[in-house]
């Protein structure tokens, strides 16, 4: 697997509007406009990112990241 990921090469599941559901800490920090790695776990951390594990792999539900990207968190 290549060190940087576009968006599409995501997790494949997907709302019925075709959304992705899932997306990685990379993704995640890519769509937050480019915040660290320190800062998405602090966002996890605080309950305003909500984190999904399958097997190893981490991913952030789009619903908590679309939240914080409209609202912003304290």
């Amino acid at each position: 697997m290549e060190a940087t990921q576009s968006i599409e090469d995501g997790p494949q599941a997907t709302a019925e509007h075709g959304e992705p559901l899932l997306a990685s800490i990379p993704q995640t920090r890519q769509l937050l406009g480019g915040i660290s790695d320190t800062s998405v776990w602090r966002l996890t951390n605080r309950g305003a990112l909500e984190v999904r594990k399958i097997g190893s792999r981490t991913f952030i539900t789009m619903t908590s990241i679309r939240r914080v990207a409209e609202q912003g968190a304290e």
